[in-house]
């Protein structure tokens, strides 16, 4: 693994308080392609939260912590029939399934998935 010297995006989030524009764009472009990379490899991390993205010596973000981390097939990650009809305007997109594991860390996830609702 690279050497991560810069810290936490938590911690630096936390000493920033408020990030301008441009950096926080840069942020969310940086995290958006590390997404769309493990989406074309077939992984879910699945605990993706600021304590697990690292600067290294360029502060550039590298994704950290697979413990919770998932291969999937393509099967595995279809849209559920409910969402994707509203998402398509009325049409029908194949339903796909959902993992059948519970992970992450509750204080980054939605009360509608720790509910289960």
């Amino acid at each position: 693994m690279d050497l991560a010297s810069n810290g936490e995006l938590f911690t630096y989030m936390k000493n920033e308080e408020i990030l301008d524009n441009k950096p926080a764009q840069f942020l969310t472009a940086e995290i958006v392609n590390m997404i769309e990379h493990l989406q074309s490899n077939n992984v879910s991390h699945r605990d993706l939260k600021p304590s697990n993205l690292l600067f290294d010596n360029n502060m550039k973000l590298k994704l950290v912590d697979f413990g919770s981390g998932k291969f999937f097939k393509n099967s595995d990650v279809e849209i559920p029939e409910s969402i994707s009809r509203r998402q398509s305007g009325g049409k029908d997109i194949k339903t796909l399934k959902r993992m059948n594991t519970f992970v992450g860390t509750y204080e980054y996830m939605s009360p509608e998935i720790i509910n289960g609702t």
